[in-house]
């Protein structure tokens, strides 16, 4: 349970201290009615049948949802409680509120937790079925539990944070998803020219997968090194064990290829996430990289 029923003094405050947000139920459900009234709705506290409470606890949350401010009529919003450190990730604690006159009942829905600068803390994908039904004016407490492979900062602040829904359409921004070996690796100019590359390449198709090469060279001993950027225009997770590819120099011949064993890699979605790729077998002569070419084999 949450943190603040293990308060040292009775008369500690209660406060939040997680950041609010919002967007329009028919956006997160298909099938919502779509409202437009202006009024204000206070969505009251309603908890999980299942939930097995103290009365102070059941005093707890309610004391916490009357301090999440109004919401318009026809929003699905998030208001924040608390995270706390938990077993090789962070529990996130948060009020699901439904302003709509509406029952809404959530499926699959992806979770980003933000910073007060707008940068992606935290991303997963939940299963939200298990919440049960959100009666229309109503907001229930839920915990969300982030494992540290759905970190994307490594310091997460304690306050002024943010969980909402990822809510995507062709104009969201397609962004970079650095690895923290690579942040840790790269010199700033580096890393700020990559972020630079992934905003000017041209837009991806919805769906589309491609590659991209960033850099070339050839060791001393005429191996083949590449650095290249997956990049993934889907809405889910591009997982991707092993991958064959061919390496072409400037004249447009095949000089290289390989099949890279890439483990657990996993290129978010509308991101794009660089890696490492060396052929195994030397290449004797002397290779002009002036103009290269990295990609998959036609058959």
């Amino acid at each position: 349970m949450l943190s603040f029923f293990k308060r040292k003094h009775k008369d500690e405050e209660l406060v939040r201290t997680g950041g609010d947000s919002t967007v329009s139920a028919d956006e997160v459900q298909e099938d919502a009615a779509h409202e437009s009234i202006s009024e204000d709705v206070e969505p009251v506290l309603s908890l999980h049948p299942n939930w097995d409470i103290t009365q102070e606890q059941r005093y707890v949350y309610q004391f916490l949802n009357n301090d999440c401010p109004p919401m318009k009529r026809n929003q699905l919003g998030i208001s924040g409680i608390e995270w706390n450190q938990d077993t090789d990730g962070i529990r996130v604690s948060a009020f699901i509120r439904n302003s709509s006159g509406e029952t809404i009942d959530l499926a699959e829905q992806t979770l980003v937790m933000f910073d007060t600068e707008d940068r992606p803390l935290a991303r997963k994908a939940f299963n939200l079925s298990e919440m049960g039904q959100i009666e229309p004016e109503s907001s229930r407490p839920w915990h969300f539990f982030f494992s540290e492979d759905d970190l994307i900062a490594t310091k997460i602040p304690k306050e002024d944070w943010r969980l909402t829904f990822e809510v995507r359409n062709i104009s969201d921004k397609h962004t970079l998803d650095l690895p923290e070996d690579w942040k840790q690796g790269l010199l700033p100019e580096d890393k700020e020219n990559l972020y630079k590359l992934v905003e000017q390449l041209p837009a991806l198709e919805p769906g589309e997968v491609n590659l991209f090469g960033v850099d070339a060279m050839q060791d001393e001993q005429g191996k083949v090194h590449v650095v290249a950027l997956v990049r993934n225009g889907s809405d889910n997770d591009l997982r991707i064990d092993k991958i064959p590819l061919i390496f072409k120099d400037s004249s447009g011949k095949i000089v290289a290829h390989d099949e890279f064993q890439l483990g657990e890699f996993i290129v978010k979605p509308n991101t794009s996430k660089p890696w490492r790729f060396a052929f195994s077998q030397p290449v004797a002569e002397k290779l002009d990289l002036s103009t290269w070419e990295i990609q998959l084999p036609t058959h």
